[in-house]
């Protein structure tokens, strides 16, 4: 007799690659199994990720591309075209990240008129950039964000006026918390206030003690 040619998916003794693979996985013990149904689920998540990493890369070329037309026109420098640090650390898919931001804050305003609201839970200390702001905020500082800082600070070199739409892009990480409560390093010029501060301290706590060993000598 003639020999038929084999269907799609047939093997040559006309069982099926689905048959096959059926009998194969009656003959694996429940932890081959399980381990089979990890791998396969792992396969795809990391297919699910690479997807989403090539969306959130076309989310950066544009955003980047505004960013960069609007400074051409002002004569500025453009940002790096290499892939940024800042955005590397972010996760896929994209998010805003504080997700939200209480109503008093105003962190992306200007620079003198920025209020900040600590994003460390049940915290919510109200924090003023400048005295140039007569209400609101508990603290107060000539310059910088003595009163506190960002957690990842890698996106300053993004423009004062695209920062809110990189976090409304998920692009970067703009959380920021305060110094007084939460024991968060302060940045710029406060750290050097900061600094000094600690230092006049350390120094009249060393002369306190001089005095009381004086005294126990007399």
């Amino acid at each position: 007799m003639p020999r038929h040619n084999r269907g799609l998916g047939e093997a040559e003794d006309g069982i099926s690659d689905d048959e096959e693979e059926q009998e194969e996985s009656l003959t694996q013990t429940p932890e081959q199994r399980s381990e089979q149904t990890r791998w396969t689920r792992e396969i795809l998540r990391a297919r699910d990720i690479e997807v989403l990493r090539a969306r959130d890369m076309e989310v950066l070329r544009d955003f980047v591309a505004q960013v960069n037309t609007k400074l051409a026109k002002d004569k500025r420098l453009s940002l790096n075209d290499s892939l940024p640090k800042w955005f590397c650390k972010r996760p896929s898919p994209l998010q805003q990240t504080p997700s939200q931001l209480d109503e008093r804050d105003n962190r992306f305003g200007k620079r003198k008129r920025r209020m900040f609201v600590c994003d460390s839970l049940g915290c919510g200390n109200l924090v003023k950039r400048s005295s140039y702001l007569k209400k609101g905020g508990k603290y107060s500082r000539r310059d910088c964000e003595f009163a506190g800082g960002w957690v990842d600070a890698s996106w300053a070199e993004i423009p004062g006026e695209f920062q809110k739409k990189a976090w409304e892009l998920g692009l970067i990480d703009a959380t920021w918390r305060c110094s007084q409560f939460c024991q968060q390093p302060p940045t710029g010029q406060g750290s050097s206030s900061m600094k000094r501060a600690q230092e006049w301290a350390a120094w009249g706590s060393q002369q306190k003690q001089k005095k009381q060993k004086w005294r126990r000598w007399q």
